[in-house]
């Protein structure tokens, strides 16, 4: 008599049977008890498990531990030291034959424990986690600038790309006997700051992260907010000594480095931002208390940590506290240059202060002109000091003539004054009532229009001085400068008929200025730096625009000009864009108030 052969649960079979509770053949695609019925035929694989994770490593403890300590060793210590590191352009890992991958794969399924198959999972777990620490930190330089970072052994490298703004590419070296490790954030390397400034006197900047961001200031943000500045920037230079006595100015203009980093490269850890929210907060509350000192409150060095806020604010692209800093900053004018009234000219030829009040006069009159908002002075201008040899010439820091920047103010007030007067004729039924009144002022708006469009005709043919002219290394630069300020006179009077004599964008006169600011747009070379001081005439025309041809010019110039960091640029542009999606024939300045759109078109 034959044995028995003891029964075998199977768990394998599929749905339908273990439904029946009947024994599945396992046939596959269908077994054949469920010939009748194959819709129902499925097979499914489950692993299940309590705690922990599946088929665990007796050794995963031990692994684990040893992981930490590594990571912990590979740390840099607390006094600021850095190792330095190979930077490989791919990283992979070993390759396992076909029949080894297999073998670990079965495992697996089996549940046999395999130690040199979690040994191999848990290598790659590690190796994965290293390259995702591996950013590509670029910091984007001058070409001509000297460029290094200097870490424990003084040792620096960089890749320069042929031509435009460069991506340096930093890539430090791994020294003997030292193994490869993740690359710490990069400003816990040490960054050079040029031998002109003394950082002796401030202990902000012993901080690797101070010095990261004050390296990147003095290289790229300080040459982004005045890119024509072909003499010295005080922004680098002497206002910068003055930010090493001076905390909070100190603390602005890192902050302003870390928004223009932020805008250039994104921040997708976070990490930047941070040090931004770090050094705002650290420049607001030394400005409060300068503010309040008698000893401090007209200091250039206090006016120029409001600018430098207000600055950061625009780099960054936000529309909520910009004009903040600036109606504190024009607080602080007032008491630099004793003023009684906005009125009072400023009579200056410091060459500091001269910079000062050109840097608060460009914030403050794009404040006033780029929507229907007030600038910090109400509308009110002061006559502009220029130095003995800049009269008369177009400025090097604004682009265009200083004497057009009344100019510019008016025609801020007076369609703001026609805006109001729009919204209660609208709300008059009664249109006898104020007939005269009304006549008056169309009568007295007719005389300043042609009084302004005459003062913006008489600048037409200011050029730069005969210095930049005649020299051949900024002669280009001179011509471009030429095309900035015509562009903007032309950028005047499409303001001055839409906004103020209310003409249809398809009369002769505004359709006149529009051609000539895209004609004079396209003679300015697309890459470069003088883009971004026409950030209000590109914007202003690419709203007033229908053919989908200029309308694509205006598109690329924007993007050329949002390339530098400026995230005012792509506040602009996608207001721009949400303007042309809507289809309206509402003025674009009338739908950015109803919208609570505050741009900053500096």
């Amino acid at each position: 008599m034959s044995s028995i052969r003891p029964h075998e649960k199977l768990r394998s079979g599929c749905v339908e049977c273990k439904r029946r509770k009947i024994k599945c053949d396992e046939t596959k695609p269908i077994c054949n008890r469920c010939k009748q019925r194959p819709e129902k035929c499925k097979y499914e694989f489950k692993l299940c498990w309590t705690e922990g994770r599946p088929f665990k490593n007796k050794n995963r403890q031990k692994d684990k531990a040893r992981q930490q300590q590594a990571s912990q060793e590979a740390q840099p210590s607390a006094s600021g030291s850095v190792q330095e590191w190979q930077s490989e352009t791919t990283i992979r890992p070993a390759k396992a034959s076909v029949n080894s991958d297999l073998g670990r794969a079965s495992g697996r399924v089996t549940g046999v424990q395999d130690d040199s198959a979690e040994d191999e999972i848990d290598r790659r777990a590690s190796l994965a986690m290293s390259v995702s620490t591996c950013s590509d930190y670029s910091v984007a330089t001058p070409r001509t600038g000297s460029f290094s970072w200097v870490g424990q052994s003084n040792s620096y490298g960089y890749q320069q790309d042929p031509a435009g703004m460069t991506w340096h590419h930093w890539q430090p070296v791994k020294t003997q006997h030292q193994q490869k490790q993740p690359p710490p954030p990069v400003f816990q390397y040490q960054w050079q700051v040029p031998q002109t400034i003394s950082t002796t006197a401030s202990p902000i900047i012993s901080s690797s992260e101070s010095r990261f961001f004050l390296h990147h200031y003095i290289n790229n943000t300080a040459g982004v907010i005045f890119p024509l500045s072909l003499k010295a920037n005080p922004l680098s230079e002497s206002l910068l000594q003055s930010a090493m006595n001076s905390s909070h100015l100190l603390y602005a203009f890192l902050a302003c480095s870390g928004s223009h980093y932020i805008s250039l490269r994104g921040d997708p850890t976070g990490e930047m931002t941070k040090s931004v929210t770090k050094f705002t907060n650290a420049a607001l509350n030394g400005l409060r208390k300068a503010m309040v000192d008698p000893n401090q409150a007209g200091q250039l060095s206090t006016l120029t940590t409001a600018l430098a806020l207000c600055t950061s604010d625009v780099i960054s692209g936000g529309m909520n506290t910009w004009r903040i800093h600036l109606s504190g900053a024009s607080n602080l004018v007032a008491s630099v240059f004793e003023l009684q009234s906005n009125d009072d000219s400023i009579s200056t030829q410091d060459p500091t202060k001269l910079f000062l009040i050109k840097w608060f006069t460009l914030l403050d009159i794009f404040a006033g002109v780029g929507g229907l908002r007030k600038s910090a002075n109400a509308g009110s201008y002061w006559s502009l000091p220029t130095s003995n040899d800049t009269g008369g010439y177009i400025d090097e820091w604004t682009g265009y003539s200083l004497d057009l920047i009344p100019i510019m103010s008016e025609i801020g007030k007076l369609a703001r004054i026609q805006r109001k007067r729009s919204k209660i004729m609208s709300l008059n039924d009664d249109e006898s009532e104020d007939e005269a009144a009304n006549q008056q002022a169309r009568l007295d708006t007719a005389e300043d229009i042609q009084r302004i469009e005459n003062q913006i005709y008489a600048l037409y043919d200011r050029t730069t001085h005969p210095d930049l002219e005649s020299n051949p290394t900024t002669k280009t630069t001179a011509q471009e400068m030429r095309h900035i300020h015509r562009i903007f006179l032309h950028t005047n009077l499409l303001h001055l008929y839409r906004r103020v004599q209310g003409l249809p964008k398809e009369h002769a006169k505004p359709a006149h200025a529009i051609h000539m600011v895209i004609e004079l747009l396209l003679k300015i070379r697309p890459t470069s730096m003088a883009n971004i001081l026409c950030l209000w005439p590109v914007f202003t025309v690419g709203c007033e625009i229908e053919d989908p041809t200029q309308r694509q010019i205006i598109k690329d110039r924007l993007a050329n000009m949002e390339a530098f960091g400026m995230g005012n640029v792509q506040s602009a542009r996608k207001a721009m864009a949400e303007y042309w999606e809507c289809d309206v024939k509402e003025r674009w300045d009338i739908w950015l108030e109803d919208r609570g759109f505050d741009l900053s078109l500096f």
